[in-house]
């Protein structure tokens, strides 16, 4: 196998021997609705064309053909014949590159998700995905020199006034803030 660590020159060395460009792979696959249903069904375990045709209302025979035979010379499925004598039949399963190549197409899917429910801001703008932060207890945190939050975050966003001293926000994460240097005394000698 060939790699190319440019985005748009990622090479992958086919078992052909056929230099395959993964953006153009990409694009090829996730520009057709059909493909993503058939590697779905494929990650769910289904490995019979008669089942993704069953499953998909609407794709034809030729169509999921013309699809598994794409994925297939990408590398994405792997066709097996099971038996010598007609019939035979057919089967297509997920090749380890096919795996990796869901998994991207999992955390696309969960982006889109994010962006649907307003969790992640298109333009990176204010609603743009928070950092994560550091969970801690209140005790924790003072002992570190945090101060008291004067607000919390729910779950749903919503800031209500925080707990009082002593109270461990159950569900909630409270925003904390830490002085900006800590205040030294002064002895006068």
């Amino acid at each position: 196998m060939v790699e190319d660590d440019s985005l748009s020159g990622a090479r992958r060395e086919s078992p052909e021997g056929r230099s395959i460009r993964v953006a153009s792979m990409v694009e090829s696959i996730v520009g057709c609705k059909w493909s993503i249903h058939l590697l779905q069904l494929c990650a769910e375990g289904h490995r019979r064309p008669s089942v993704f045709l069953r499953a998909c209302p609407g794709l034809s025979a030729k169509v999921m053909h013309e699809r598994l035979r794409k994925m297939t010379a990408f590398g994405i499925v792997q066709r097996t014949v099971v038996g010598e004598k007609p019939p035979v039949e057919v089967e297509y399963q997920l090749t380890p590159f096919g795996l990796r190549f869901m998994r991207i197409l999992k955390e696309v899917r969960r982006l889109q998700d994010a962006v649907d429910q307003g969790a992640v801001s298109k333009t990176g703008g204010p609603d743009a995905e928070p950092k994560r932060r550091r969970l801690m207890t209140r005790q924790k945190a003072r002992s570190e020199g945090w101060q008291q939050p004067m607000f919390a975050t729910g779950a749903e966003g919503a800031r209500r006034a925080a707990s009082p001293p002593g109270v461990l926000d159950r569900g909630i994460e409270a925003t904390l803030t830490k002085p900006a240097a800590p205040l030294a005394r002064r002895r006068e000698d």
